[in-house]
């Protein structure tokens, strides 16, 4: 099997023009239109270093749904600032593959810039995940993912506040009212209640 890869550090903002399927007159680096033009012939097996904003930002969407359409197995790692010379953002390290795998098609790791001496010793990233569906908000496949978002798959299918109870903000008085509304004597139409002091 033929297999090509590609891997471009971070270099430079640019603002190009003719972006094509990410937007016209949308900013985004060399590297995204790099990645663009490799996956007009898509390779057998892909590896992009990209900005971390890539992952989930909606600029880039369309490039996103490409790599999720082309390849069965993708593998995220996101590496502190630090780890380029140029970089002044998160990196994104993006491979992905048709390989048949026993485990889940996606994974997702990160390394905090606190732990990334660490990591070149023992290449364990912070934090690392592996799932079998990726991350879709409102159609858009997101490729960014947290050490919560288990919980909050399993918190979906769960009722929210708003569908059990009428959620509002509560009483409020005009200033200068608040006199009016409260007394140290029981009116008629008063409720017994209690009222917070403050002391100076």
């Amino acid at each position: 099997m033929q297999t090509l890869s590609y891997v471009i550090p971070p270099t430079e903002i640019s603002h190009l023009r003719n972006g094509g399927d990410i937007g016209q007159n949308a900013a985004y680096t060399k590297e995204v239109e790099a990645l663009r033009r490799v996956l007009e012939y898509p390779p057998a097996m892909l590896g992009f270093v990209l900005p971390r904003s890539f992952l989930d930002s909606i600029g880039f969407r369309a490039l996103r749904q490409r790599i999720a359409t082309l390849y069965k197995n993708v593998s995220v790692t996101v590496f502190p600032d630090k780890t380029f010379n140029k970089a002044s953002q998160e990196v994104a390290c993006i491979t992905a593959h048709n390989i048949t795998l026993p485990t889940a098609p996606y994974s997702y790791a990160t390394v905090f810039s606190t732990d990334y001496n660490t990591f070149q010793r023992t290449g364990e990233p912070t934090w690392k995940d592996s799932y079998t569906d990726l991350v879709s908000r409102d159609g858009d496949i997101i490729l960014t993912r947290t050490p919560l978002q288990s919980v909050w798959e399993v918190l979906r299918s769960y009722p929210t506040l708003a569908s059990v109870a009428e959620v509002h903000v509560g009483v409020h008085y005009k200033t200068g009212l608040l006199a009016e509304r409260i007394s140290d004597i029981l009116q008629p139409e008063f409720t017994p209640g209690f009222q917070r002091y403050t002391t100076t």
